[in-house]
């Protein structure tokens, strides 16, 4: 706990009382000094998919796509374990991958280098994602230069913060973590889309 003292309860009175109202119920099972488990039942609808997976293309089509040419995409991430792991699942394609670790090097990346897909990290240090993008997207309205696409990998998925970043000039969000499979039919949707306008 980060907290010196316990809460009053409140938030599992909250808990009890969202449960009941979906239908469902939670129970607690817990001992002195060794913790608690927390498990609920709810009553849910079959919800529609994430913003982010409407743009998905089928994998095999996406991968002839990544094929096609030597793409360029940018990975920012503060975590180089988090680059690494994207890194890993695209070297099997024909693309020139580029890191970054904060917004600052992005953006600085972006006017050097012009990428096809930004894979843009949120929470960074010196800059974060969602001023990173804003800064890209005003300088290339102020350049009359092409619209890269930008998507979002983040663990941040809450409805309301997906909202921020497309607000922000985001295209979509990927959860992390994230497959192989999904990152790349993601990609490669963004990317027939820059091809249909060539």
């Amino acid at each position: 706990m980060a907290h010196r003292f316990g809460g009053s309860g409140l938030g599992l009175t909250i808990t009890r009382r969202i449960c009941h109202l979906m239908g469902g119920a939670i129970t607690l099972d817990g001992e002195e000094g060794k913790g608690t488990v927390a498990e609920f039942q709810v009553r849910l609808k079959s919800a529609e998919p994430p913003e982010a997976r409407t743009h998905c293309a089928d994998l095999a089509s996406a991968e002839a796509l990544l094929e096609a040419r030597n793409w360029t995409i940018l990975v920012v991430d503060d975590s180089a374990v988090n680059r690494k792991v994207v890194t890993q699942y695209l070297k099997r394609y024909k693309l020139t991958v580029l890191e970054a670790e904060d917004g600052v090097n992005a953006v600085d990346l972006w006017r050097r280098t012009k990428p096809d897909f930004i894979l843009m990290d949120i929470n960074m240090p010196v800059m974060g994602g969602i001023a990173a993008a804003l800064r890209i997207r005003e300088e290339a309205i102020e350049r009359a230069e092409p619209r890269v696409p930008i998507v979002a990998l983040t663990a941040n998925a809450m409805s309301h913060q997906v909202n921020d970043y497309l607000d922000a000039g985001l295209d979509a969000h990927i959860a992390k973590p994230v497959g192989r499979a999904e990152l790349v039919r993601v990609i490669g949707s963004f990317l027939s889309q820059r091809v249909s306008r060539c």
